[in-house]
């Protein structure tokens, strides 16, 4: 064995001895970074289906093995929320049945994977329920809001918008007006189409079957919708608006 060959042994035979205490080393900083944190499990997975103001939502409840902790999550999809409770209920939740709660990473990149077709709103709504619930579950297991694990707070406040309809431009204008002077600087307009569908306004056309104070829209389809009409109507409106 020349010189070189033999500091080259040396250097592993070296380098294979300190392993050892790296990797001792580096388990004895895990068990303190998580000292005092058991390991909590998913026990199961639930989606409740409400709809508030006739909105449909779909709410994700994950339960721990931990008495008590539960996380939530939304996985609104609007117009397909019982598709969107299938995927939870029926793939989602005997996937991550009893994986650990602090492996909310994994889950996601896992559950995107754990299908042949990866990507679509169904999966990534009932997806998004559940990471949302794991970080609430995070956030209350840390004792502080979960903005605070998220880089912390960046701003006081954020603008909210109101949402101003009406059968006519009339009754569009008396709720815009209404809602600046509840202090509301931005307020998005919408009146219905006569005739026809549209999102957020009564219809009370006579191609409609809904009730005269009835929303009709994706999610209560009792009138068709046609872009058209809607796209004429709407400079008519911006024009009252003025």
């Amino acid at each position: 064995m020349n010189r070189r060959e033999m500091m080259s042994a040396l250097s592993m035979v070296g380098g294979a001895a300190l392993l050892p205490a790296a990797a001792r080393a580096a388990e004895a900083r895990a068990a303190q970074a998580t000292k005092g944190m058991g390991p909590v499990k998913i026990r199961d997975v639930k989606t409740i289906l409400t709809a508030p103001n006739g909105i449909r939502l779909v709410i994700v409840k994950i339960e721990t093995t931990e008495p008590g902790l539960v996380g939530w999550g939304c996985a609104t999809f609007t117009q397909r929320a019982l598709v969107v409770k299938t995927a939870v209920d029926e793939y989602l939740r005997p996937f991550l049945t009893g994986r650990n709660v602090d492996e909310i990473e994994d889950i996601w990149q896992s559950s995107y994977v754990s299908s042949y077709w990866r990507n679509g709103g169904i999966l990534f709504n009932a997806m998004s329920g559940v990471d949302i619930a794991l970080w609430d579950i995070k956030a209350k297991r840390a004792g502080m809001p979960l903005y605070q694990l998220l880089g912390g707070k960046v701003r006081q406040g954020a603008d909210c918008y109101f949402h101003a309809s009406g059968a006519t431009f009339e009754e569009v204008e008396q709720q815009a007006r209404g809602a600046v002077e509840r202090g509301f600087r931005h307020v998005r307009i919408q009146v219905a189409t006569p005739g026809y569908s549209s999102y957020g306004a009564r219809n009370t056309g006579p191609q409609s079957t809904a009730a005269p104070d009835e929303v009709v829209g994706p999610t209560n389809p009792k009138a068709i919708w046609q872009s058209a009409p809607y796209v004429r109507l709407v400079p008519k409106l911006f024009e009252h608006m003025r």
